[in-house]
């Protein structure tokens, strides 16, 4: 046994597991987890604009006025 154990809400459930909407600890955890993916979306629309602009010669958002 390793000792790890599941996250657990202020109610005792497993997180995401909770059956009460207004649960704290699992709203939190889904605020995390939608700016962490907000986050790397930002990144691979920015990864895929400077790919296009390279690809297509253009300068980059950085060297544009």
């Amino acid at each position: 046994m390793t000792g790890w154990a599941p996250p657990r809400c202020v109610h005792g459930h497993i997180i995401l597991g909770c059956p009460h909407d207004d649960c704290p600890t699992q709203g939190a955890y889904l605020d995390q987890q939608e700016a962490a993916m907000a986050d790397w979306d930002a990144r691979q629309q920015m990864a895929a604009r400077r790919a296009v602009r390279s690809a297509l010669g253009l300068p980059t958002e950085e060297d544009s006025p």
